[in-house]
């Protein structure tokens, strides 16, 4: 019964931790986004990239708005959202702090939303001053 119990008052901690997928997709996308490597986030999406959303939204202007990625920390799970959508603050040279979201498929990033609101992620940022 002791283990019972333990299993669940530990299952908040399973739901909300950073997998070890999550964590390095965020290291490389950092990596491929600051070194200007766009086929590498083609590769990070499990897109060709002859298809890649990436290279259509032409990334050299989103980093001149956006400027380099200076650091990032995983703020949690959104569980307003249905899916598994990881949360991350993100600090930019040019825009500050924003969050970005995205869910896992296949070890490559499934949804991708470089730049996420929503009332629950707002929370989150605002926990993590």
């Amino acid at each position: 019964m002791k283990n019972f119990f333990l299993l669940l008052w530990l299952a908040p901690v399973w739901v909300t931790a950073q997998t070890k997928t999550e964590a390095r997709l965020m290291k490389q996308y950092v990596q491929c986004y600051n070194d200007h490597a766009d086929d590498c986030i083609c590769t990070l999406l499990g897109q060709d990239t002859a298809d890649c959303f990436w290279l259509k939204i032409d990334p050299e202007d989103f980093r001149k708005r956006y400027g380099r990625l200076l650091s990032y920390s995983y703020l949690g799970i959104d569980t307003k959202d249905p899916g598994r959508v990881t949360v991350y603050k993100m600090v930019w040279e040019k825009q500050g702090v924003k969050a970005m979201s995205f869910t896992v498929e296949d070890k490559h990033f499934g949804t991708f939303r470089f730049a996420t609101r929503s009332d629950e992620i707002e929370r989150m940022l605002k926990a993590s001053e």
